[in-house]
């Protein structure tokens, strides 16, 4: 399977640290990006991923995609994401409904939300 993560913070790195250490994708199949580039930078020299030069980019090479990205920042990124269709969006913002992120896509898409506790 071929991942993105968008939002390698503290949440989005430790969910990408499990990701790698089941052994669900290799690194190599692994695409990230984030607002901050030194959280890329940390990400790739930690776990040997890929840096997407965009939130688009990272969605355009991934099979499913897990969003990592505040609450408040949330309307901004999924405006960025581009064509998601076909893909597993997985949500990590606490208070941010399914039918929020279906309206901001452009309709029903495979989205579903976990509550992760770091």
């Amino acid at each position: 399977m071929k991942l993105g993560v968008i939002g390698c913070g503290k949440m989005g790195g430790a969910l990408l640290g499990g990701v790698l250490e089941a052994g669900l994708c290799a690194p190599e199949s692994v695409s990230v990006h984030d607002a901050f580039p030194g959280a890329v930078e940390a990400a790739v020299t930690r776990y040997g991923v890929r840096a997407a030069g965009s939130n688009a980019a990272a969605v355009e090479s991934s099979d499913a995609v897990l969003l990592c990205v505040k609450p408040q920042m949330f309307p901004e990124m999924l405006a960025s994401l581009g064509g998601v269709e076909g893909r597993l969006l997985i949500s990590i913002a606490a208070g941010v409904r399914l039918a929020a992120i279906e309206s901001a896509i452009g309709g029903r898409h495979r989205v579903i939300r976990v509550m992760p506790n770091t």
